[in-house]
């Protein structure tokens, strides 16, 4: 279901959990949600927030990263093709139970209800498992994607 702003303070506790000191902070998360709603997507388990999804739509072909926070409200065009999953987050308690999947699968939803021709995602290397259970490939590598030392890769789904 989309996030709503109630929402926000949850999603924001569970990015910190997930993320540490290099989450976003609430006024971003607001920001990202009131960009692309349609696109931030929250899983509920009795009235809590254990997981959720945060994407944008553009048109660049190999994503970048940037300090700027509000780098993908900037990036941002409904005339995209490519479905941008910025971040999909479960509560470590909850994961294993299909969460990440299901949020997911309603992005490609989305993305086919928008004419998107692809969802992309920026993986760490222990995520790879993850995407490609869903259909996605590895597309390429991307070196130095994040000033940390894991390796990242861009990953694809096609949804046309």
């Amino acid at each position: 279901m989309p996030a709503s702003d109630a929402d926000i303070s949850q999603i924001a506790f569970l990015e910190s959990a997930i993320e540490g000191p290099d989450a976003a902070s609430s006024l971003t998360l607001r920001a990202r949600r009131g960009m692309f709603n349609d696109g931030f997507l929250v899983a509920k388990v009795n009235s809590r927030v254990v997981g959720y999804i945060e994407t944008c739509i553009w048109t660049k072909k190999t994503p970048e990263f940037r300090e700027d926070p509000d780098f993908f409200i900037t990036e941002h065009t409904v005339e995209g093709a490519i479905l941008y999953i910025i971040f999909v987050g479960v509560d470590e308690q909850q994961r294993h139970n299909g969460i990440g999947s299901r949020l997911v699968s309603r992005v490609f939803e989305v993305g086919q209800e928008l004419t998107t021709e692809r969802v992309h995602a920026v993986s760490r290397d222990p995520i790879i498992p993850f995407y490609k259970s869903l259909g996605f490939t590895a597309v390429k590598q991307l070196p130095g994607f994040l000033p940390d030392a894991q390796k990242y890769t861009l990953m694809e789904f096609c949804l046309r």
